[in-house]
């Protein structure tokens, strides 16, 4: 049997929303100090230090190769990727808004808050039951981000 991590294709796409679910509420308060370039390189720093948290808690986890149960998985979702968006959340939301963007990155930010009450509420059928998260995804991406808006497999 391969030792490698294996997943679940439900439990991949897991993975896949947390890499891409980099987003944060907090302040939306414009700063004319900071460019649309600065708060992508800043919020895609944050994500690619969250990033390799995550795949470093998915070895621990889950990698001696077996197929993880579903009570992993909801332990796993309740204890790390909720914990770890909230993070992300938080960091990213803190961060000073270009001038005139506050609408865009409240979008996302809000949307990606929405998806994590939506996996605390059902951490058992997470991804599905969070598809705020994928649409946080989608408009970081829209909005420039290159680690944040990525989904699981992409380099960014």
């Amino acid at each position: 049997m391969d030792k490698k991590l294996q997943l679940t294709p439900a439990f991949a796409v897991v993975v896949a929303v947390v890499v891409a679910g980099c987003g944060g509420g907090g302040s939306t308060e414009a700063s004319s100090a900071i460019t649309k370039a600065d708060f992508i390189s800043q919020a895609d720093a944050i994500c690619t230090e969250s990033n390799a948290a995550m795949e470093g808690d998915i070895k621990a986890t889950f990698g001696g190769g077996a197929h993880p149960g579903k009570a992993e998985e909801k332990a796993f979702v309740t204890g790390v990727i909720v914990p770890s968006i909230e993070g992300d959340l938080q960091k990213v939301g803190a961060l000073p808004k270009p001038a005139g963007d506050e609408a865009a990155i409240s979008a996302f930010l809000d949307d990606a808050n929405a998806g994590v009450a939506e996996a605390k509420n059902d951490p058992a059928g997470f991804p599905a039951s969070a598809p705020s998260l994928a649409k946080s995804s989608d408009e970081a991406a829209a909005y420039g981000l290159k680690v944040c808006g990525q989904d699981a497999g992409q380099d960014g």
